[in-house]
């Protein structure tokens, strides 16, 4: 069938009117094509964020949980940092109960004449308070301490008469070789 058009000649539409009514058309195409593929794209970058963000939530979540294992390692280690710290202690006064004996053997010798009031053992020095009856006990213990051999210095820190209890007060310090 043929276009019949009932409109007069001077109202009918001219040549540049119907190419610019076309390439109105074209253009108008083409612009939703374009913003089609936009909104897919934009589509498609959203995806892809909320697939990043996912899995960086599932990378912070089992970074989270190292570091609550880490720190349990490490309470563990400074625990164990402690322990051996205290166990080298101890092995550091293994020479006690030579200590002890060497010190039994001078009480034994010296007799009932000095008392020893304060008694403390350290890693490398012995710090020793000691009543005697007369100046002459204190030369004497301090002789059988160097025979005893067991000591690079003994240092008399202290020596005061106290006449209302004991006599004479001694204290001294005791380096371990």
């Amino acid at each position: 069938m043929k276009n019949i058009n009932l409109l007069p000649e001077d109202l009918k539409p001219n040549s540049y009117a119907k190419r610019v009514n076309f390439f109105l058309k074209k253009l108008s195409i083409v612009f939703l094509v374009f913003l089609i593929c936009i909104f897919l794209l934009g589509g498609f970058f959203y995806a892809f964020l909320v697939y990043q963000n996912r899995l960086l939530y599932s990378k912070i979540q089992n970074l989270r949980s190292e570091v609550v294992a880490l720190e349990y390692v490490e309470q563990r280690v400074f625990l164990i940092k402690d322990r051996l710290s205290k166990i080298s202690n101890i092995l550091s006064f293994r020479n006690f109960y030579t200590v002890k004996e060497n010190f039994q053997n001078i009480l034994n010798q010296i007799g009932q004449d000095l008392q020893i009031t304060r008694f403390e053992l350290k890693a490398n020095e012995i710090n020793l308070e000691v009543n005697f009856r007369d100046i002459a006990e204190s030369e004497k213990f301090v002789t059988y301490l160097k025979k005893s051999g067991g000591y690079m210095a003994i240092i008399l820190r202290e020596y005061d008469s106290n006449l209302d209890s004991f006599g004479y007060k001694a204290s001294y310090t005791l380096i371990m070789k």
